[in-house]
């Protein structure tokens, strides 16, 4: 509650550098969430839930994956979960 008050009386510019401090994995979420619109409609959720399990992935693949996980980033559609992973094998 303190950290919301704080937040909330600082000018904006410097409230967004203090909004993703907390911890890495709060901040990355809610980083992504200023990129996404809200949204309810279940298959763009679903599709985000993938795209989030597919980014995880490739964050966690060892250094001599770099540049197969490169070229993956670098294709014009984001590509299935099911597809990176039979690729990666």
């Amino acid at each position: 509650m303190v950290m919301s008050w704080l937040i909330n009386s600082m000018e904006l510019e410097i409230a967004e550098i203090f909004t993703f401090s907390n911890s890495s994995w709060k901040s990355e979420a809610n980083e992504l969430a200023i990129y996404r619109p809200p949204t309810i409609d279940l298959k763009i959720l679903q599709q985000r839930a993938e795209e989030d399990k597919l980014f995880e992935l490739l964050a966690y693949l060892k250094p001599e994956y770099e540049q197969l996980r490169s070229q993956i980033l670098m294709s014009p559609t984001i590509p299935s979960l099911n597809s990176v992973c039979i690729t990666i094998q």
